[in-house]
């Protein structure tokens, strides 16, 4: 089943054309990375999530935590200044978890 969260982006600015954000959480081929994107999705998080050409991601649009496949990698992304690589999907989607409880808590990831 495909779900799709569709809205416009205010998070923009003038050199940025307004997007659309999806939720295509069955295209995630990494099992790990697609339970991350299940996970944030029922706690009613705004995500974005798929799978592009250069592999799954997973996206939340409040904090800008992300875990994503790129170059063979997989990225843990804090949304702010840090990314970790991994070789495993697992890892990186434990980090990503770990990053956005971070966030919420007011602390730094």
């Amino acid at each position: 089943m495909v779900r799709e969260n569709l809205h416009d982006s205010d998070d923009r600015n003038p050199n940025q054309p307004r997007r659309v954000e999806t939720c295509d959480i069955d295209a995630i081929e990494s099992e790990a990375i697609r339970e991350v994107a299940r996970r944030w999705h029922c706690a009613g998080r705004c995500i974005e999530a798929g799978n592009q050409l250069t592999g799954d991601y997973v996206f939340d649009i409040e904090t800008g935590v992300s875990v994503y496949e790129h170059a063979g990698k997989y990225v843990a992304d804090d949304g702010r200044d840090r990314d970790s690589r991994f070789d495993s999907p697992c890892d990186a989607a434990k980090m990503a978890v770990g990053y956005l409880e971070a966030v919420e808590a007011g602390g730094d990831a």
